[in-house]
């Protein structure tokens, strides 16, 4: 049962459609923050079967953005590593 099929909008609501992260996409947003809460958020997607931890490491290095500085990403890319079965 994923969100689409619980979260509904009442009929005639302007903002009927809106646009969500692709999960891994979203771990890896949370992993560039790396902190407690957001590497505790993307364990249980990761427990849950959510994600697969592969892919969010793939996800990790596609991040181009100066403000996620190399050695946070090194630490996430690492952290993601450990969880893959």
């Amino acid at each position: 049962m994923g969100v689409t099929s619980r979260a509904r909008l009442p009929p005639g609501h302007p903002n009927s459609v809106g646009l969500c992260l692709e999960p891994h996409d979203l771990c890896a947003a949370k992993l560039a923050r790396f902190e407690e809460k957001d590497r505790e958020f993307v364990d249980e997607f990761i427990q849950a079967g959510l994600v697969r931890p592969n892919l969010i490491r793939n996800r990790i290095a596609e991040i181009r953005d100066s403000r996620f500085e190399a050695a946070r990403k090194r630490a996430a890319t690492l952290w993601v590593k450990h969880r893959e079965i």
